[in-house]
């Protein structure tokens, strides 16, 4: 009986394994780059034709592109199936804002299609805030050399150095007093002596056992 229900387990997670595909929730692009989503999914279905489908819902989205018609038909938008590795994934060139929205991961099977959603975003102003970025740090990387060669920077970084070393000259002093205290010295005694006694309460602890 027990060797049944294991079979049925191991059955069941064969299946579960099988009937599995996943990937992002959610992608996010720029305006005129190429987009790749990449959907995973078990062995077992590597030789079935994978599908890339846009719309909110399953069953009214519209197929842009499937793995078994030929690349020629859809330029800008190619799935590449690694069924070694049993991962597809689709790339869409040039994107646009009028990209953004729900997409489908699919895979076409005689039982039940595998299906999983995700959700598109290009955007457009995340071009304008790189070039923003962009010009900024041009903009302080021209200007830096003029602030750093000021004619009163070497003797402000000698006093710098001056009061570092006095700092350092003072913590040392600090230091070296406190290792002279007579409660420092006292409390260096009574360490070893309570680490001894440790040991020798150890060393009889045992004894005692074993007798």
């Amino acid at each position: 009986m027990t060797t049944k229900i294991w079979i049925n387990l191991i059955i069941l997670c064969l299946l579960k394994a099988a009937s599995s595909l996943s990937g992002p929730s959610e992608v996010k692009s720029v305006v005129g780059e190429t987009v790749h989503v990449s959907c995973q999914y078990h062995k077992f279905n590597r030789d079935k034709v994978k599908i890339w489908c846009r719309g909110y819902h399953w069953y009214f989205c519209k197929v842009i592109i499937r793995s078994d018609q030929p690349k020629h038909l859809t330029s800008d938008v190619q799935i590449l199936d690694d069924k070694n590795l049993g991962l597809f994934t689709v790339s869409m060139k040039g994107a646009t804002a009028e990209d953004s929205g729900w997409y489908w991961c699919a895979i076409e099977r005689a039982s039940r299609t595998l299906t999983f959603r995700l959700r598109l975003t290009v955007s457009e102003w995340l071009v304008s805030r790189l070039k923003t970025e962009t010009t900024k740090q041009y903009n302080k990387t021209s200007t830096s050399p003029t602030t750093l060669t000021t004619p009163r920077s070497t003797p402000c970084m000698t006093q710098t150095t001056g009061l570092i070393s006095a700092t350092s000259k003072s913590t040392s002093v600090t230091v070296s007093l406190a290792q002279d205290d007579p409660v420092w010295k006292v409390w260096r005694v009574l360490r070893w002596m309570l680490f001894l006694f440790l040991c020798l309460f150890l060393v009889l602890f045992s004894i005692r056992c074993h007798c």
